[in-house]
């Protein structure tokens, strides 16, 4: 596979594709790093990883590895006839059927915890490489952004007010997390 196939089959975007997501969500220029475009390209190579999708993927590389392992060209011929072998290579090549024919189908709610992932890994290289003073609002070039790159990694449409408030609350969370580790440092020194 080549990588004009890696982008279209899941990869996520080629430089020039980042710099007209971040032109066309009106990121405010000049950028942090005048690269910024190369930095996302370099930074964020993959979407999250659906939970089971990659075990699905696994199985399927085995079902094959087996149905390889059974081919009747390989084995000496009293094996390769031998009834239990015929079904074996039946019920090996019955398995990658149904595994190819049913693709992985995630469930929502995993959905949803992957795009929370994404849209922070994103928010946060958009802190470092374009601006690091953002602030996160519904109609904010971030959150602009982050809909349109999430769009690139093939997640479900997500409306950019769920956007922010994802972002709001993960910011909190990080705020909160500060804070708890100021105590601890007053109260242990």
């Amino acid at each position: 596979m080549d990588l004009s196939q890696w982008f279209e089959s899941g990869g996520i975007a080629p430089v020039a594709q980042w710099e007209a997501m971040l032109n066309d969500a009106g990121a405010p220029k000049p950028w942090r790093f005048a690269n910024a475009p190369g930095r996302f390209a370099a930074a964020i190579t993959y979407r999250w990883p659906l939970p089971g999708e990659a075990l699905h993927r696994m199985n399927v590389a085995e079902a094959e590895r087996l149905l390889a392992a059974l081919d009747a060209d390989r084995l000496p011929a009293e094996i390769a006839r031998g009834e239990a072998m015929v079904r074996a290579r039946a019920a090996a090549a019955a398995a990658l059927d149904e595994l190819k024919r049913r693709p992985f189908r995630p469930q929502a709610r995993a959905l949803a915890q992957t795009w929370h992932t994404d849209a922070a890994r994103l928010f946060s290289a958009y802190q470092r490489f374009v601006d690091p003073n953002v602030g996160i609002s519904n109609e904010g070039p971030a959150v602009r952004f982050i809909q349109a790159a999430l769009r690139r990694m093939r997640h479900p449409t997500v409306e950019r007010a769920a956007i922010a408030q994802a972002l709001k609350r993960r910011v909190r969370a990080v705020k909160r997390a500060q804070k708890e580790l100021q105590k601890r440092d007053k109260s242990s020194g």
